[in-house]
């Protein structure tokens, strides 16, 4: 069990909301811990809800690797006045990078910087209160994918712009491979029960609360 903002997260999750995944017709299951209020489809971080970073693979250029071009940023807008802790859940798989400085939790980093290595960039800017979130943290080098599913409290102010940017930094990605060669596929997320050809995360808002 672990303290996430002002919430506590154990190995229960209450009950599911049926949400839409923004920008396409898939729908998935979020599950908010017992206690939160739901998927926050009606809350003021809606927008947010069901966004993606997405790196869908290209060309095969062997040894893992294929080609991928910069995504187009996905924008959220904050509505409301005051201020929020908005407790979002990332979901997807992703080749790991060593970000500069920051504040780590697993996968999480909290204003690190881009290390300056080839490996993709997955960020997450708030307009206010200013800050970078990297969501991918791990070792550069590695050349297999890994799956995400964790929860992370983030402060973001009424009227705040949330932007999600990812960045094939060389033109080149780790194909979806575990370690063992197998593709991932994350569950309940499209294109599950298929495996994605590429990389992505989705961000989920499960609860808001008022700072």
């Amino acid at each position: 069990m672990r303290l996430v903002g002002w919430f506590v997260i154990g190995g229960l999750w209450g009950g599911a909301a049926l949400v839409g995944c923004g920008g396409d017709s898939a729908r998935h299951i979020v599950d908010a811990p017992e206690g939160g209020s739901g998927s926050g489809s009606d809350t003021v971080a809606g927008a947010l809800d069901g966004l993606r970073w997405e790196l869908p693979c290209g060309a095969d250029l062997g040894g893992n690797v294929c080609a991928a071009t910069d995504a187009a940023d996905q924008i959220a807008t904050i509505t409301g006045s005051g201020h929020f802790n908005v407790l979002l859940r990332f979901r997807g798989l992703v080749e790991t990078k060593a970000y500069a400085g920051g504040t780590v939790d697993g996968f999480f980093n909290t204003g690190g910087a881009d290390n300056g290595d080839t490996f993709n960039v997955y960020a997450m800017m708030v307009s206010a209160p200013a800050q970078t979130y990297f969501v991918n943290m791990g070792a550069s080098n590695i050349y297999n994918c890994f799956a995400l599913d964790y929860l992370e409290a983030v402060p973001m102010d009424g009227g705040a712009t949330v932007t999600l940017s990812a960045m094939p930094i060389d033109g080149h990605e780790i194909e979806n491979l575990d370690p063992g060669g197998t593709p991932i596929v994350v569950p309940d997320i499209a294109p599950a029960p298929a495996a994605y050809n590429g990389q992505f995360v989705q961000v989920d808002v499960v609860s808001v609360g008022a700072l």
